[in-house]
């Protein structure tokens, strides 16, 4: 049944109202200073109680008919953050106001109609798209949703289901990035040594056309019951699903359309910062060349399954899933018109036929809708171009003057240098011809239509029930993950010119089957009721994710490999090897209690809740970059790369902290006549450990430090790793596997509290 994807399924069900009217008011306090502060955190918190106002009313407008159900949520957050290395406090917060109307019309027996509507107006204020010095990177952005849906469930007959669903979602981002479009205020910059940290002007646009992400559902689901004497029951669900998501964006990277990669590291002096702009820095001029009309990514899909029981002990589970997906991009150019079909298979027996001891075992395919960022891949309306520039001018602010450049003034010496003396202009001077370029709808093309990428899952379990009074349940599973995309730029795709003369190497976007990423994991749960008031359970999961690939980032979801580019310049065995991936977290543990302490019922009812978590550490390696070209006799291309990835170490060579945390609740419950008032007190991270979970990764090489490092062939020679300056190929950085800011270790100890009534 469940198609378009290649995780995980939550389906969500709210209440419908019913004949007795019944609410609810509760409300939640949290405090900035409630909270322990993590390390290397300079600012005071802010005193402030954030509160959070929910509500719920519901009940009947024509009994055993109509009813209605409504619900609010009103949060205000505003804490104390502050700026990494230069320790600039600031204010950050959240306001979120949520509203939801439901209907429930029954106007025969056994035929229901629901209609929903959710509004939801969402604030931030202190916003960081990337780490950041100065207040000048943060913004406000908002982002307002609305959902629609409406729901018919129906019994035709006493065998016959019917189910049909429409849906719509609309969710705008607004005001995200810079306030300026000035070439000086509105230009990013980027600390590339320390981790790529911001300063001067936010990531991406605030004041551009806001960005919609709408989209639409259509759900047919028909349910038959059939019993027969011989082959047993089935329960056989068959039906139609059509998915539209649509897409308006023109991805702005910076208010000017400028950026600046800052290679030689800053000045900090107290709480500013000054760029060390060299020969090693570069500009990027991100043009968008065409404006954007909605893109169109569609799936429609037809599904049959069939849950079928020949006996008491012996069950099977039989499925189809056809998907067509048809991906319009923003241009109007299809760029995915394709279609697979998605098995499933389980079988499962229980050895007495009596529910408490089942083996089973499962085998599916689940084929992933086609991702609005690889469909506009090709596109150039509303994708920015990439235009690459080093700088070979003066070096600004060398040898740590006492007055040095302002980021400002070392811009306007930098643009002046390049020519620049408004935005939305090439170079004139200086380094006028691009480093590197991408110009989509150009130089990056999709010659056949794209395949949606796919997972192969096999499952083993065994499960059962521990006496009367508890349960478990054992996973052994195995994901092997296909039809990945990449760019693929080579001597066969050649060379294409623009409209301005200007010539690139043709990227062709693709699937690959260089590309592989495989899960296995074995997942164990168990719950059991020691006695009437104490309830105990837990869960553990052990794990590993290997493979090439990643294929996602937290920013910008699914992405391309490179994997194809310019293969005379890279080798896959330094380049992109198989081992662990970054997802590949072994361990995770999760065990829990919940107790009812026995008090007298004219006191009440008083419960207490608590659980431990635990998170192996995440894994991180040595990966830079190196200059290939002189030692590759160039096959004939306009701009071969100034420098690929390089592993110098493993993936798995380090790991940040292993994470382990207590949380604790309490719940006390009073009755007055018929309003239930209620007091829950929260702690979070009890003990108040204080691991890592972020470090710095960067990685220094001759292409990061022209002058601190020597060259070598990639091709035939090891690098050696030591110092700046001792004639090593590569070394850390000097804040390699350290964390950074208080975001680099865990939530801290929390107290909150919520109260209330329900009737």
């Amino acid at each position: 049944v469940y198609g378009r994807f290649t995780g995980g399924v939550v389906n969500a069900i709210t209440k419908s109202g019913g004949n007795v009217f019944s609410g609810s008011v509760r409300a939640t306090l949290d405090n900035d200073n409630w909270a322990s502060q993590r390390p290397l955190t300079t600012v005071e918190p802010t005193d402030k109680v954030n509160p959070t106002y929910e509500g719920t009313l519901g009940g009947p407008i024509w009994k055993d008919k109509i009813w209605f159900f409504l619900a609010g949520r009103y949060a205000e957050r505003e804490a104390t953050a502050q700026t990494r290395s230069t320790n600039i406090p600031y204010t950050t917060g959240n306001t979120n106001q949520r509203w939801e109307a439901k209907g429930t019309f029954t106007p025969f027996q056994n035929q229901t109609l629901t209609a929903s509507y959710m509004n939801i107006q969402n604030a931030d204020q202190g916003f960081t798209f990337r780490p950041a010095y100065d207040l000048a990177s943060t913004f406000s952005p908002h982002t307002p949703q609305e959902l629609l849906a409406v729901n018919y469930n129906g019994v035709l007959t006493d065998k016959f289901f019917l189910e049909a669903q429409y849906s719509q979602r609309k969710y705008t981002f607004k005001d995200y990035g810079a306030s300026s479009k000035d070439l000086l205020a509105g230009t990013a910059m980027y600390d590339m040594p320390a981790g790529q940290i911001s300063f001067n002007s936010p990531t991406f646009c605030g004041i551009c056309k806001p960005e919609n992400r709408d989209n639409e559902n259509i759900l047919l689901k028909g349910t038959y019951f059939l019993s027969t004497k011989g082959l047993g029951s089935h329960n056989i669900v068959f039906g139609y699903d059509d998915f539209t998501g649509q897409v308006l964006s023109e991805n702005y990277q910076s208010g000017s359309n400028y950026s600046v990669y800052v290679w030689g590291g800053v000045i900090q002096q107290g709480q500013d910062v000054f760029p060390v702009i060299d020969n090693s820095s570069y500009l990027v001029y991100w043009p968008i060349i065409q404006q954007a009309q909605k893109s169109d990514v569609r799936t429609y899909s037809f599904f049959v399954n069939d849950s079928w029981r020949l006996s008491n002990n012996l069950s099977f589970n039989i499925g189809l899933r056809y998907d067509k997906n048809k991906a319009v991009d923003s241009r109007g150019f299809t760029a995915s018109d394709d279609d697979a079909f998605s098995p499933r298979l389980g079988v499962t027996w229980d050895l007495k036929g009596d529910g408490r001891f089942r083996v089973g075992a499962s085998y599916a395919r689940y084929v992933g809708a086609m991702q609005e960022n690889y469909v506009g891949q090709s596109s150039s309306a509303g994708q920015p171009a990439i235009y690459l520039y080093y700088y070979e001018g003066p070096v600004i602010n060398e040898g740590d003057p006492a007055n040095p450049l302002t980021p400002q003034q070392a811009l306007e010496q930098m643009y002046r240098w390049f020519g620049i003396t408004g935005t939305n202009q090439f170079p004139s001077a200086g380094n006028t011809s691009p480093d590197y370029i991408v110009v989509p709808g150009v130089s990056v093309n999709i010659p056949q239509s794209l395949k949606s990428t796919y997972t192969d899952e096999f499952t083993l379990s065994f499960a059962g029930a521990l006496s009367t009074r508890g349960n478990f349940r054992v996973d052994g599973v195995y994901r092997e993950f296909g039809d990945f995309i990449s760019g693929q730029t080579d001597t066969t795709t050649g060379i294409v010119t623009d409209s301005l003369g200007y010539e690139y190497d043709l990227q062709n976007v693709v699937n690959t089957d260089l590309l592989e990423r495989t899960y296995v994991g074995l997942n164990l749960q168990a719950s059991y009721r020691l006695f009437d008031s104490l309830n105990l359970g837990g869960n553990y999961t052990r794990s590993h994710t290997y493979g090439n690939v990643v294929n996602e980032t937290s920013g910008s979801g699914p992405v391309t490999s490179g994997i194809l580019d310019y293969p005379e310049y890279r080798d896959v065995a330094w380049n992109n090897p198989s081992m662990a991936l970054t997802q590949d977290q072994r361990h995770r543990a999760r065990v829990y209690a919940t107790y009812d302490i026995p008090l007298p019922k004219v006191l009440g009812a008083l419960n207490v809740s608590a659980i431990w978590q635990f998170d192996s550490g995440t894994i991180y390696g040595a990966n830079g970059s190196v200059d290939t070209r002189p030692y590759v006799t160039n096959p004939g291309y306009v701009t071969p790369p100034t420098s690929v990835g390089y592993w110098f170490l493993d993936r798995g060579t380090f790991k940040t902290d292993d994470i382990n945390r207590t949380d604790v609740s309490l719940n006390y419950s009073y009755f007055l006549g018929p309003v239930e008032i209620f007091v829950q007190p929260q702690v979070q991270n009890v003990f108040m450990n204080e691991h890592v979970t972020g470090v710095n990764t960067t990685i220094e090489t001759r292409v990061t430090r022209r002058n601190d490092y020597a060259a070598f062939n990639p091709f035939t020679t090891t690098p050696t790793q030591g110092a700046r300056g001792t004639g090593a190929n590569w070394g850390y950085g000097p804040q390699f596997g350290q964390p950074t800011a208080p975001s680099s270790y865990q939530a801290p100890r929390v107290f909150r509290l919520s109260m209330g009534l329900r009737f």
